[in-house]
């Protein structure tokens, strides 16, 4: 999968899209009520390819590449934001394993990862560390094999890949407002125990600034699918004897939907391909694209009428989705003051 050329990547984004329209379309409503996805999707992941995205390019992988996750993220979130997110995450953390990704198998489950190095510090403790830290939301807690968590070892920025069972007991509530088939949980790492085998030693800087990205391209494909459903209803729900796309004021409504999309797509393009850092372009397309995320989808639920509101229609699913992404692990106000820092610093 390595050095993907446009060719290439046009049949992965299409091999995706048709896993989406098979699999993932009929079976996102039923993730999200059970509050967790089908154990299959792994498998199903697996063979096209999509849990080795994070592995070394040596291995087939693409190393967590933007120009080739962010494509497939919004064609997956297209059918489930949640899906979507549980493959960003999954390769972040494989990305970090590099080489240990073989040994461990773990190109054939889930894996998981949180951001936490700029507020966790990593203690020595016996044979290994003690975590202590603030909260952090975990993706795919109650299915992931294993979570990938960062700190600060005095000065050096550490990586554990932690496994299931020692994670347990740290677990707190699920995150209910969006994303529920990924299982987002609360992991209290204030007090985490990780053994001496747990360390991790990436090449390089671990990829976790693509994570912007990643959840801009996710914002990006929700918005994107809300429209396309906006559209087919308004052409197709009849009143006073004629659609309701003929109407004014549903026609600004498209219009206007349409262009705040069109910004996020080329901010999430220009994310894709410049160096990943904290109040760059990701941060911009992150904070721009979630927002237009959950205006577009709260539009279309308009449109929809009460009908919106109903789990009949994926309407509401993907507007509680679209709104966990303006927060997702970044909070919006801490993104403005990134923006605004790297603004004020010297060219």
């Amino acid at each position: 999968m390595s050095g993907l050329d446009d060719d290439s990547l046009g049949l992965l984004r299409d091999s995706t899209a048709e896993l989406v329209s098979r699999v993932v379309l009929p079976g996102a409503r039923t993730w999200d009520e059970r509050g967790c996805l089908a154990s299959s999707v792994a498998r199903a992941m697996g063979e096209l390819g999509l849990l080795a995205l994070g592995a070394p390019e040596a291995r087939g992988g693409v190393a967590a590449d933007p120009r080739v996750v962010v494509p497939v993220l919004e064609v997956l979130a297209r059918g489930d934001g949640s899906l979507a997110l549980a493959v960003a995450t999954h390769a972040l953390a494989v990305a970090c394993c590099g080489e240990r990704s073989q040994e461990r198998h773990l190109l054939d489950t889930w894996l998981s990862w949180a951001p936490s190095a700029g507020t966790c510090q990593a203690l020595p403790d016996g044979d290994g560390w003690t975590l202590q830290g603030p909260d952090v939301a975990l993706v795919m807690a109650d299915q992931a094999e294993a979570a990938v968590l960062e700190a600060r070892d005095g000065d050096v920025r550490a990586t554990f890949l932690v496994p299931r069972e020692d994670l347990q007991a740290a677990l707190g509530p699920r995150c209910a407002l969006g994303m529920r088939a990924a299982s987002i949980r609360q992991l209290r790492l204030s007090g985490l125990r990780v053994g001496k085998a747990a360390r991790l030693d990436p090449e390089g800087e671990p990829p976790f600034e693509h994570a912007r990205s990643f959840v801009a391209a996710i914002a990006l494909g929700l918005g994107r699918v809300a429209l396309d459903d906006a559209v087919a209803y308004a052409r197709s729900r009849v009143q006073f004897g004629e659609p309701i796309a003929a109407l004014q004021a549903i026609q600004v409504k498209l219009a206007s939907m349409a262009t705040g999309l069109e910004a996020s797509a080329a901010l999430v393009a220009r994310a894709t391909g410049a160096p990943s850092s904290s109040g760059g372009p990701a941060t911009a397309a992150r904070l721009f694209g979630a927002r237009e995320a959950v205006r577009v989808c709260s539009e279309s639920l308009q449109i929809h009428g009460g009908v919106g509101y109903t789990c009949d229609l994926p309407a509401e699913r993907r507007l509680r989705d679209a709104r966990w992404c303006i927060q997702a692990w970044w909070s919006p106000a801490a993104e403005r003051e990134a923006i605004v820092a790297r603004l004020r610093s010297p060219a």
